[in-house]
């Protein structure tokens, strides 16, 4: 079972992409329901999947699931980013709750001009991974918000 699952790739405010095919290249929001069983957050590394204007259009996507991070803005393809971001979360460096160590981890890796995003469960914007600090209970409404790099 996943708890945690991380997307590293080509995205938009619709959703994401994948190189190869399978049955479909694209997961697009209204495909996407996370969280019934054991998964709990989501990082989506692409360019604008959690953008301002349409971060609402994944609130059906979120059946548990507590958090969701990415971009609001472009983004560069970071070869780093994501163990930058494990590192802040199971604190190789210091531990820090999910959507910080990714907001962090964006601003690490990216210039100024982009902006990291989180969608999450009232309850869980402060969420830990399993083993290194507390999770919340995922409540009835979002928060949202945004990050300059």
């Amino acid at each position: 079972d996943t708890h945690f699952a991380f997307f590293s790739g080509h995205g938009a405010p619709e959703g994401f992409a994948f190189s190869s095919s399978q049955d479909d290249t694209f997961l697009s929001y209204s495909d996407a329901l996370w969280g019934n069983t054991q998964m709990d957050w989501i990082t989506i590394d692409a360019c604008t999947v959690l953008r301002e204007n349409s971060h609402t259009n994944w609130y059906n996507a979120f059946g548990g699931l507590h958090s969701m991070t990415g971009f609001h803005t472009e983004c560069h393809d970071v070869s780093d980013r994501g163990s930058n971001f494990v590192h802040r979360m199971v604190g190789t460096w210091t531990t820090q709750p999910i959507i910080t160590a990714w907001f962090i981890a964006a601003k690490d890796t990216e210039p100024s001009t982009t902006y990291a995003a989180a969608l999450a469960r009232e309850g869980c914007w402060s969420d830990y991974v399993y083993g290194h600090g507390s999770q919340g209970t995922p409540g009835t409404s979002f928060l949202y918000g945004t990050y300059q790099c």
